[in-house]
């Protein structure tokens, strides 16, 4: 078995992950889904091929007594580094979601015409789906604040929306539809047309 330096996979698999973390560093809502699983692809390639004889050369540098040692710290630093990895990154977008949430639905009122139109178009959708009239101004109300929390969650993450929320971005575009600024903290009392 011929067995080569370990850079001969390291620098492959770094090459791979960088090409597919630029691939994906220009994803917008026209990304096609193709685009995305050859992105994902490229990195796994990529995270497979890295750490593994890194860590391996590591790990053989040290001297025989010591190995179980480095191999355990290893093994710790990457269990500490997934924990508190995955609790910054749930705990920063819980943050901006709940930011972003209370940005959108900051001054939307029943007496918002855009709200209106938009709490009508829906109770119409539903009414032409067959919904009891009594349930249509709820049925509304309830897509309206999932539309909320869909925004949110899409301007939780950072750097990717110019400006502020619910505001035109300088280029003088509008960051998203003005029906889609309905908030959930609208209730249908609040809703109901006079």
């Amino acid at each position: 078995m011929i067995v080569g330096p370990p850079h001969y996979l390291t620098l492959p698999g770094l090459v791979f992950a960088l090409v597919a973390v630029y691939r994906m560093s220009g994803v917008d809502w026209h990304t096609s889904f193709e685009s995305l699983a050859v992105s994902m692809a490229l990195l796994s390639v990529g995270m497979a091929a890295f750490p593994p004889p890194t860590l391996s050369r590591a790990i053989a540098s040290l001297p025989a007594h010591l190995i179980g040692y480095g191999s355990g710290a290893i093994n710790f630093a990457l269990q500490l580094g997934g924990a508190f990895g995955t609790a910054a990154l749930v705990t920063l977008m819980d943050q901006r979601t709940l930011f972003h949430s209370d940005h959108l639905t900051a001054g939307l009122t029943a007496g918002n015409s855009t709200a209106m139109h938009a709490m009508a178009q829906l109770q119409s959708a539903f009414a032409q789906v067959g919904t009891a009239p009594f349930y249509q101004q709820a049925a509304a109300a309830r897509v309206l604040g999932q539309m909320d929390q869909t925004w949110a969650q899409i301007f939780c993450l950072p750097g990717r929306i110019p400006g502020d929320c619910g505001r035109a971005d300088p280029g003088g575009g509008a960051i998203v539809p003005a029906q889609s600024l309905v908030g959930s903290s609208l209730t249908g009392r609040q809703l109901r047309s006079p």
